[in-house]
């Protein structure tokens, strides 16, 4: 149980390892799928990424065209992601599970050139290749996060 003294700082404080590990999924499974017209739209402004289920809701912006982190929680966002855990539960299966139906466990709002290039790259995301990288992420999020 956090101390009531520091739970606001807490609480605003990006959700590592999972920030990372949705920061890192990001990068390898829509970098290369969003338009430079997405990215330009995207700009620094904050995304957000929620998981109600799960009590998740994470921050994030982009750097370049790698997506990062950010502290302060989702506060105004250019785009919000929200995934119901049936998203997740498609995702973690082993591969050759059946692929589920995605876009129907993931709604997108916000701008909606992004959010159109967004539905887009998940209807045609290849789920196990997706696992795959997911598994990826998740080492290296936890290698990032051990101590040195």
């Amino acid at each position: 149980m956090t101390p009531p003294s520091i739970r606001p700082l807490v609480r605003n404080l990006p959700h590592v390892p999972s920030a990372a590990v949705v920061a890192t999924a990001l990068d390898l499974l829509l970098r290369r799928r969003l338009s430079r017209l997405a990215f330009y739209r995207l700009g620094e402004r904050r995304f957000a990424v929620s998981v109600p289920g799960m009590g998740l809701d994470m921050a994030f912006r982009r750097r370049g065209r790698r997506f990062v982190p950010v502290a302060g929680g989702p506060g105004a966002t250019a785009l919000r992601v929200r995934l119901e855990t049936g998203a997740l539960d498609t995702l973690a299966a082993p591969p050759g599970s059946p692929p589920g139906d995605l876009l129907r466990a993931i709604s997108v709002a916000g701008d909606p050139v992004v959010a159109h290039e967004l539905r887009e790259a998940i209807a045609a995301l290849d789920v196990d290749h997706a696992r795959r990288l997911l598994r990826r992420a998740a080492r290296w999020a936890r290698r990032e996060a051990a101590p040195h």
